[in-house]
């Protein structure tokens, strides 16, 4: 897993920080998930934080959340992405994520 900004990997390998910034119960949540995305060999095994794949600017992310509506959207982090043979994504075949926000937020 990548992190889009310093900020985002601060949030999701320090728990101070993510208490600080997302509170004690979205933290054991965002941990929680995070910990099922990297056992998983596909995201559809995610079965919590109503996993959903949401094109945003003609971009396929994959988003999860947490309490209070708090979204952590990934994209695709491949060199060169699996697709399918229409060109969308192949979304079983993702194995490298990369956040690039958490509650709208990307940056520190």
């Amino acid at each position: 897993m990548s992190f889009k900004t310093k900020w985002l990997r601060e949030i999701c390998e320090c728990e101070d920080t993510a208490i600080e910034n997302l509170g004690v119960r979205n933290t054991r949540l965002l941990k929680n998930r995070l910990a099922d995305i990297k056992a998983a060999s596909s995201k559809y095994q995610i079965s919590v934080g109503d996993p959903q794949i949401i094109n945003v600017d003609n971009q396929a992310l994959f988003s999860i959340t947490l309490e209070n509506d708090i979204k952590v959207l990934f994209i695709a982090n491949h060199n060169t992405n699996p697709r399918k043979k229409d060109g969308e994504l192949d979304w079983n075949k993702i194995s490298r994520l990369k956040v690039i926000s958490i509650g709208g937020k990307n940056d520190a």
